[in-house]
């Protein structure tokens, strides 16, 4: 059975100090058990919003709480970590959505082995300049 791995970057506004980019590796029977478990806590939270925790409520904080704490037997989680001061734009040619490319690419290649058979999911926003750093 294959590996089915999720990316997403955080941090990349200009109100963050870093730059963090999450990898979360899953199979995809585990994924339909974490599917049903994030369901039964919107259910159970009545919070039946997009997940993101730029803001929070009582409901928002339930679900979260529910959400991660049922999740660590389905999924594994790993992240590199950037602090922004330490990054030399000159690298990247002066372009922050590049070293960003390559960080996401430094953090999949890491926790990726050849001959895994995974498939990689990421986020579906693309990378505009304006986003960035």
């Amino acid at each position: 059975m294959g590996v089915q791995l999720f990316c997403d970057d955080s941090g990349i506004y200009s109100t963050s100090d870093i730059l963090a980019i999450g990898l979360i590796s899953t199979s995809k029977a585990q994924r339909v058990e974490l599917r049903k478990l994030i369901a039964d806590a919107r259910q159970l939270s009545g919070c039946h919003n997009e997940m993101h925790l730029k803001s929070m409520s009582k409901k928002r904080y339930d679900l979260y709480k529910r959400v991660i704490l049922g999740s660590m037997d389905y999924l594994r989680f790993y992240v590199g970590v950037i602090h922004k001061e330490n990054l030399n734009l000159s690298w990247f040619g002066k372009k922050k959505y590049i070293s960003l490319n390559y960080f996401t690419k430094k953090v999949v290649c890491r926790f990726v082995n050849p001959g895994m058979n995974a498939v990689l999911f990421l986020d579906d926003k693309s990378t505009l300049k304006s986003r960035i750093l």
